[in-house]
């Protein structure tokens, strides 16, 4: 199936996304017709990664010649912010990190509400891989399996590795969080019950701190891993 606009007649069916709470997408259509309008498969997007690589691992069908592969990969604009952790710079459709070998890893992805994709590439390797997703929530997921690829493969940890890394530092943060919780809660129970602390939530005293530490609270679980 070429990238094309939606029809009822596709083959097989365009799967139903998720959201964010696990709830199901119908098929939607974007009222462009670039970004995020057309629908393609999983084999066409291969078809693509392997026609941007070099000889011996290029397409067959020449679509692109060595100059031109060279233009695509080559830094345009640099990244900044947190996104400059998982590339450094941008080409003519490619992000483009350095491996440690020295040679480059490119990739895009695309999101949806419902669905999540991702392609990375060592071209001068003949490596590749391409993921779809049909929930919102896949990023750790994509993460994670990019992260195997590149072991697979012998490249460096690529950047996009990052997203899983940070999930897990997430979640010793929030432990951490929840364990010093408990323990000011068995303090304040083993006080009440030994009668050396009385419950006064509306005492002037260090009202402004229990203030921060209730709104505190309430961003961090607000904030919880779903």
């Amino acid at each position: 199936m070429l990238p094309t606009t939606w029809s009822i007649d596709f083959y097989p069916e365009v799967p139903l996304g998720y959201d964010q709470k696990g709830n199901p997408v119908p098929v939607y259509v974007y009222p462009e017709k670039a970004s995020g309008g057309l629908f393609s498969s999983i084999e066409d997007i291969t078809r693509f990664v392997i026609a941007c690589m070099p000889e011996p691992y290029g397409s067959e069908h020449d679509v692109l010649g060595p100059d031109s592969i060279k233009k695509l990969y080559t830094p345009v604009v640099d990244i900044p912010g947190i996104y400059g952790l998982a590339s450094k710079s941008y080409g003519l459709g490619h992000f483009i990190e350095d491996t440690a070998s020295g040679k480059k890893a490119i990739w895009h992805g695309g999101q949806g509400d419902g669905w999540m994709t991702h392609f990375h590439s060592v071209p001068e390797e003949g490596a590749g891989i391409v993921i779809f997703t049909n929930s919102s929530r896949s990023w750790p997921f994509i993460s994670y399996i990019l992260g195997d690829w590149a072991k697979w493969n012998s490249v460096s940890s690529v950047g996009f590795t990052l997203i899983s890394k940070g999930v897990i530092i997430a979640w010793v943060v929030i432990g951490m969080v929840l364990l010093i919780s408990l323990f000011q809660l068995c303090r304040l129970g083993r006080g009440l019950f030994l009668k050396k602390r009385k419950f006064a939530p509306l005492s002037k005293e260090s009202l402004i701190l229990r203030l921060v530490e209730g709104i505190l609270s309430v961003v961090i679980f607000c904030t919880l891993p779903g």
